[in-house]
């Protein structure tokens, strides 16, 4: 079942958050596909490629280097590339455990009217900051779950309770849509909040969103994560703020 699923990593100057999710899945034999999209330099480039030739000969890896993109714009780039069925995005300091991978393929497999499906969901944190170090906190984190016949109010149901729907196993030809959406948004909103409500809308009026009983995403808190370094001042008064916004109206 694995060997349906594709991981797509967009990932920036944080090799060693790289590193430890490829040796997780190295060590928990994953047997799908990993695409990395990469906007790194200097450096933490070259550590990245080093990282990648490691683990080359042990994970189905596809290496791309996209210098200076965004995650919004890096995801527009990869998804079409994808050629499994099913596939779900993950950022270089998140962890799909991969035991849940089989049972939630299987669960798309056999209800062809689910959009996606996801399970429980932990965040940590480390004493460091960093992807290496003494566990500093560990709680819930919840994930979307929606369920109704009727697709306006499944989009009701998720607008009304944001809850992430990213980290979901979706079926791939959803994402491609989600994407092509995703990569007419001006620069500056192709992340955060209009890539992540996009994305909910498609989804959501598309199918169900399922959850299952079993331990599926360990997330990370830590001080270098990407919606920290913006202002919801400077967001909001962005002067392609309304463009964004009409591309999700629509």
């Amino acid at each position: 079942m694995q060997e349906k699923l594709t991981i797509w990593i967009p990932t920036k100057d944080r090799p060693l958050f790289l590193l430890r999710v490829l040796e997780y899945y190295k060590n928990t034999r994953f047997k799908g596909c990993i695409f990395i999209g990469d906007s790194s330099k200097d450096k933490n480039l070259e550590l990245n490629r080093e990282s990648i030739k490691k683990f080359n000969n042990t994970l189905k890896i596809s290496y791309f280097e996209f210098p200076d993109l965004n995650q919004g714009y890096v995801s527009a780039e990869l998804v079409p590339k994808i050629k499994t069925e099913f596939s779900t995005l993950l950022g270089d300091d998140d962890i799909i455990v991969t035991s849940s991978i089989e049972p939630c393929i299987k669960f798309l497999i056999e209800n062809e009217k689910i959009s996606g499906v996801n399970g429980n969901a932990i965040i940590f944190n480390v004493e460091s900051g960093e992807a290496f170090g003494n566990l500093d906190g560990l709680m819930n984190y919840p994930l979307a779950k929606i369920t109704n016949p009727i697709g306006y109010e499944r989009l009701k149901n998720i607008y009304s309770n944001m809850k992430n729907m990213n980290m979901c196993i979706h079926r791939t030809a959803n994402q491609k849509i989600v994407f092509e959406k995703v990569k007419q948004l001006p620069k500056f909103h192709s992340q955060y909040q209009f890539e992540e409500m996009i994305g909910s809308a498609i989804m959501s009026i598309r199918g169900d969103v399922a959850q299952l009983p079993i331990l599926f995403l360990c997330r990370q808190s830590h001080p270098n994560q990407n919606y920290h370094s913006f202002s919801i001042y400077e967001w909001f008064t962005d002067k392609d703020w309304n463009i964004a916004y009409r591309a999700l109206e629509q």
